[in-house]
């Protein structure tokens, strides 16, 4: 059976990694109902297997050694949601040595029991919103330039999705998810009218002059057809939402 990661992604994060950057990310999911544990750092981010835990709990203990964080210039830690059954990996980090330079700095979450996302006992709309909500807030305190998210099949899992840095550099979109973040930028040069107008569920406008789009109400599945071929369409990309797996046609439901 095919496996799906529920996963957020966000671009080019201005003060993530600024003095209190990194506890402001903790403090926005804690504000938001979720329990940060397991607060950790890859010493070596050239295997996953090499990390080191600087606290069980967002503590005292866990504040006193963000330093480390800082300087290896990463983060992770789990977030227990206390309203639903959503548990979510973050992982935050930036490659620029210039003291709070935006550039290659980023912010990704992924579901560990994304099930919660497509099973329809477990109400995948309601849990689809609860991550919406807040990826929204992330989006709100950091700006980024851009940010999606969406369910992604394990056997083509990268964890910038479809989009490259090269394409947020360039302000280019070759995809569209089931969420999307566009930061004033993009906005610019898409247009907020085009945006506004734009098939599917809905599209409000950001504080910072930024707009999230939205297909469906739900990340289950992979959209109704007509809906994608109508985005498609719209926005001239070839694929939108989950690209599907090799031998697998797409539901028509």
């Amino acid at each position: 059976m095919e496996r799906n990661a529920a996963t957020s992604r966000f671009f080019e994060c201005p003060g993530v990694n600024c003095p209190g950057g990194l506890e402001q990310v903790i403090d926005t999911v804690q504000e938001e109902g979720f329990k940060a544990i397991n607060i950790r750092v890859w010493p070596d981010k050239s295997t996953v297997d090499n990390l080191s835990f600087i606290s069980r709990y967002y503590d005292q203990d866990a504040s006193d050694k963000m330093s480390i964080a800082y300087e290896l210039r990463n983060l992770g830690f789990f977030a227990v949601d206390q309203h639903s059954a959503i548990m979510l990996n973050f992982e935050i980090g930036w490659t620029a040595t210039d003291a709070c330079s935006a550039k290659r700095s980023w912010i990704h979450a992924d579901a560990g029991n994304s099930y919660v996302f497509s099973r329809k006992k477990d109400d995948p709309e309601r849990h689809s919103q609860r991550f919406l909500s807040l990826s929204s807030k992330l989006y709100q305190k950091f700006q980024p330039s851009f940010g999606w998210i969406e369910r992604l099949t394990f056997n083509s899992y990268d964890k910038v999705g479809y989009t490259s840095w090269d394409d947020v550099d360039r302000l280019k979109l070759p995809h569209v998810y089931w969420a999307n973040f566009f930061g004033p930028a993009y906005v610019n040069k898409l247009g907020k009218e085009f945006l506004m107008q734009a098939p599917g569920w809905k599209c409000e406008e950001m504080d910072d002059g930024g707009c999230l789009y939205v297909l469906t109400p739900s990340l289950a599945g992979t959209g109704p057809v007509a809906v994608v071929r109508e985005v498609q369409k719209y926005f001239g990309v070839e694929h939108v939402r989950r690209r599907p797996s090799k031998g697998r046609k797409r539901s028509k439901k």
